[in-house]
């Protein structure tokens, strides 16, 4: 179904679009609250301070990963609110093309980068190796979701 936002009520529209982006952050907030909870509770202290020093990572990759996809969004506006839905299906068909292959560089980056930039935060030595498992494991899934 194709909902066109350049006519009717604007309020609306933007009430329509707004709510589930403010569920997707609070899922979102509710996956990080749950994780910590987890570990914690099962894991103790240590884990959960290599949790913990990885936010500001976790948040500068989302963070990066959700400005390249708005740019992606800006022609695909464009070409939707003009009617030239031949040029919005090679759009769309280019930003999967780069979607994914700007996915699968970052994850690169991320496993290869994370450790000095642990590093450079002057993470601690006894809790580094849990951080850098963890920032692994849990960005590649973040970054492919959010691409």
């Amino acid at each position: 179904m194709t909902k066109d936002m350049t006519s009717g009520s604007p309020m609306k529209h933007v009430l329509s679009f707004t709510i589930p982006l403010i569920f997707g952050n609070l899922f979102q907030q509710f996956y990080s609250m749950v994780d910590t909870i987890i570990v914690g509770r099962l894991l103790g202290t240590g884990p959960l301070a290599a949790v913990g020093s990885t936010g500001s990572i976790n948040f500068f990759i989302i963070g990066f990963c959700l400005g390249i996809c708005s740019g992606f969004s800006i022609p695909v506006a464009q070409r939707f609110g003009s009617k030239d839905f031949s040029d919005l299906k090679r759009f769309v068909g280019n930003i999967i093309w780069l979607s994914a292959a700007f996915s699968v560089l970052m994850t690169l980056l991320t496993v290869a980068l994370c450790r000095p930039i642990l590093e450079w935060m002057s993470t601690p030595a006894d809790i580094i190796n849990d951080a850098y498992s963890y920032i692994v494991v849990i960005e590649p899934p973040q970054i492919v979701q959010t691409a």
